[in-house]
């Protein structure tokens, strides 16, 4: 063996030992579950009220938002200057409602995103998504992170960059299936806060399909007692399912 070949086969062996093997997306998700509270609290978190702000800044747009959720029932309800936008999921139906464009129905991968658009959905993410795969490290805001790549049951995978320090998710990438088609979308997460021992970002600012947009939580009520016809389909939605199912 010649020393030039001796020493290649050296160098490539000192950095095969060096490389450091990623975590498995699987040890990520774990990590998270304890570190935003451990898998009693997650399973104590029956329901939740959350109230903020919601600002589009180049559209000089802004108003207030409150979100409910109860055991996989969601409501929410944003107020704009130029229009109110409700959307919510009950049982396995997915539907908004504008005041400018009126009501609808989700279906297909939309559906399939409200659905898993939960506090919880990593809690629970076996029942949403087929696989998770850590594909490589990458900085975000100045922190390393890991990058994991999630492939749901339905609609585009999503990659969720985990905090190496914190193990909290500080960006998310994916595309959103929505009634003017699909739209790129990344949001960075930030300022997470314990509510009855459960982390809450309390900021998101992002881009869905070329709009800016910032979300910021003001106060989050934890299991507080929910009527539950919150989550029932208003009369028109409710109108519209029952003709689709003709």
């Amino acid at each position: 063996m010649t020393t030039r070949l001796f020493l290649a086969l050296l160098l490539a062996s000192a950095g095969a030992f060096a490389a450091d093997p990623l975590p498995s997306a699987e040890s990520l998700i774990d990590r998270y579950i304890q570190v935003t509270g451990g898998r009693e609290v997650y399973e104590g978190r029956k329901t939740q009220i959350l109230y903020g702000q919601v600002a589009y800044p180049a559209q000089r747009l802004s108003g207030p938002f409150v979100r409910y959720e109860a055991n996989g029932n969601i409501y929410s309800f944003i107020q704009l200057p130029i229009a109110s936008v409700e959307n919510g999921v009950k049982g396995d139906v997915g539907w908004e409602r504008s005041s400018v464009t009126g009501p609808r129905i989700m279906a297909g991968g939309e559906r399939a995103q409200a659905l898993r658009e939960r506090f919880d959905s990593l809690y629970r993410w076996h029942e949403f998504y087929e696989k998770a795969e850590t594909v490589g490290k990458e900085t975000v805001n100045g922190q390393p992170c890991f990058r994991v790549a999630l492939t749901p049951k339905a609609g585009y995978p999503e990659t969720v960059y985990f905090s190496e320090k914190s193990g909290w998710p500080v960006k998310v990438q994916t595309v959103y299936q929505t009634s003017a088609g699909n739209l790129a979308s990344e949001v960075n997460i930030s300022n997470y806060q314990a509510f009855g021992g459960l982390m809450v970002p309390m900021k998101i600012a992002g881009n869905l399909g070329g709009v800016e947009f910032t979300q910021t939580i003001d106060s989050v009520e934890v299991n507080p007692v929910i009527d539950p016809n919150r989550f029932n389909l208003p009369a028109d939605v409710l109108a519209l399912t029952r003709r689709r199912a003709k």
